[in-house]
């Protein structure tokens, strides 16, 4: 038991001391992120049309984390991805440590190193699903106030905002977009500010929708018909969904908490009828391989079960 807890005790002291390393080595590296971030800026304002795009990988990041986490900003992405290599070879040294196979200790690290992502990718979905049904009320209010501002999306975008109180979701993407709006430049970065709208909901009335503001904000179009018609397509598909709401729900339940129960139960079954006490059941779990291995295999099949439960619970409010 002691030497379990001094193993804990020493990768905490590890997190710490790279935690620390962090907060005292980036505000060293801020100025000089800063300064290629206004040269970028620069090089960015003297290239055409026909200048290259963001790495995907980079730009889906930038998403991923401005959608899940309402920031954006290179120093928040280097962060993440310190974090995640970080929680790498911490997993990958408690492994070692606690004297596992190298195949077993490069799957556990790297599945721990990509939890961060994991997460942000769940939280994703949930803000998705949450922003679908808050279509009827957003495209309300800003067809109200594109009208009452002149038919000027910009300013029907900004205006829309304060109005949308019950709305939560779609109001932090439309705030995002707001202040994007202001400071634009050219066609290429209005099209980036529609895509994060997009991203931000990934349904079709979502596309729809920022198809219209992309034609009046960069072309000067008058798109209130076709607003209306998406309107008008969504108090429809509102009124199926409210029919569908009677679905059997002891299915999820059972999705829910099947998996975690089963594990609980294993455990008090092993303090109850087999004998085993806390120091034998850490040993077990964390020094004998096999036990290691199923413990690694039960959490994955909990957070599989987890990862499917939230997507058939509630599915979009899409056409």
């Amino acid at each position: 038991m002691s030497g379990n807890m001094e193993m804990v005790i020493r990768f905490v002291f590890y997190l710490l001391i790279l935690a620390g390393s962090w907060l005292v080595i980036m505000p060293l590296l801020m100025p000089s992120l800063k300064s290629r971030k206004t040269v970028k800026r620069y090089r960015d304002n003297q290239k055409e049309q026909g200048s290259k795009k963001k790495n995907k990988y980079y730009r889906h990041l930038e998403l991923l984390i401005s959608v899940t986490l309402n920031r954006k900003s290179p120093y928040i992405i280097l962060t993440f991805l310190t974090l995640s290599a970080v929680l790498m070879v911490l997993a990958l040294l408690f492994c070692l440590s606690a004297k596992q196979p190298l195949l077993t200790s490069l799957m556990f690290s790297f599945g721990f190193g990509i939890s961060p992502y994991v997460f942000l990718l769940l939280r994703l979905y949930v803000i998705r699903v949450k922003s679908s049904y808050e279509a009827v009320g957003l495209v309300t209010e800003l067809i109200n106030q594109y009208k009452i501002n002149w038919f000027n999306m910009i300013e029907a975008v900004d205006r829309t905002v304060p109005h949308l109180k019950n709305e939560p979701f779609t109001r932090r993407a439309l705030f995002r977009m707001a202040i994007e709006l202001k400071q634009y430049r050219n066609i290429e970065e209005l099209d980036e500010i529609i895509q994060e709208f997009t991203y931000s909901i990934k349904t079709e009335w979502a596309i729809l929708l920022a198809n219209n503001m992309f034609l009046s904000i960069g072309y000067g179009d008058n798109v209130q018909v076709s607003l209306e018609d998406i309107l008008e397509e969504l108090k429809e598909l509102k009124a199926i969904t409210e029919k569908d709401k009677q679905f059997n729900t002891e299915s999820f339940i059972m999705i829910k908490y099947l998996a975690p129960g089963l594990y609980i139960a294993s455990v008090f079954s092993m303090f109850q009828f087999f004998g085993f006490n806390i120091k034998k059941f850490i040993a077990y779990q964390f020094q004998n391989p096999q036990g290691f291995q199923f413990f690694i295999f039960t959490m994955l099949f909990i957070l599989i079960n987890a990862i499917v439960y939230y997507f058939v619970r509630r599915p979009k409010n899409d056409f």
